[in-house]
């Protein structure tokens, strides 16, 4: 007897709404975030590398600058998944509080998506489903995601913080030496 094995496939949705029927500006977006939620952080980043380089003629500098921006994110995701930066963090401290490099990289991705969405905000169109509203859309979005990374990132400190005066107070307090026999 042999057993089939059925793997489930969850459908794909696409940034339009429906996987395939966007504009190659939303297939590329599609792309890029699926990429990034599988932790596939250097196709991400190439895969924006080639849309800038391809697409600069026809799409404009927003476009560029855009994927400048989600290939540098990408990076940064890396950089941020490999927890180096915790490391960072207390070596930082002899440094005179110097910043680390993954903040400083999030802080210049916000900047360059503020003025990529300062550029699409002002070409809104009348419709309620422009290109323009849409990148306005999701370049908050984006930025709204860079904010939160940089906000774990601060989480970290406070957790090991509190973790050593727990560990601290019981080492001192004899519970850790309590060795029942």
């Amino acid at each position: 007897m042999s057993t089939r094995v059925r793997r489930f496939t969850a459908p794909q949705r696409s940034v339009a709404g429906v996987s395939g029927t966007g504009t190659p500006e939303e297939t590329a977006l599609e792309s890029y975030f699926i990429m990034i939620s599988k932790f596939n952080f250097e196709k991400a980043r190439d895969q924006c590398d080639r849309e800038r380089e391809v697409r600069s003629a026809s799409c404009g500098t927003n476009w560029c600058d855009f994927m400048t921006a989600l290939s540098r994110l990408a990076s940064a995701e890396a950089l941020y998944w490999s927890l180096g930066f915790i490391e960072r963090l207390r070596i930082s401290k002899l440094n005179f509080g110097k910043k680390e490099p993954l903040r400083t990289v999030l802080d210049q991705i916000l900047l360059d998506l503020r003025r990529v969405r300062e550029v699409y905000s002002q070409g809104k169109g009348g419709t309620g489903f422009s290109w323009e509203r849409k990148m306005t859309d999701l370049v908050g979005e984006v930025m709204t995601f860079v904010n939160a990374r940089k906000q774990l990132m601060e989480l970290y400190p406070v957790i090991n913080r509190y973790y050593k005066v727990i560990m601290t107070s019981l080492h001192w307090g004899g519970i850790l030496e309590h060795n029942p026999s």
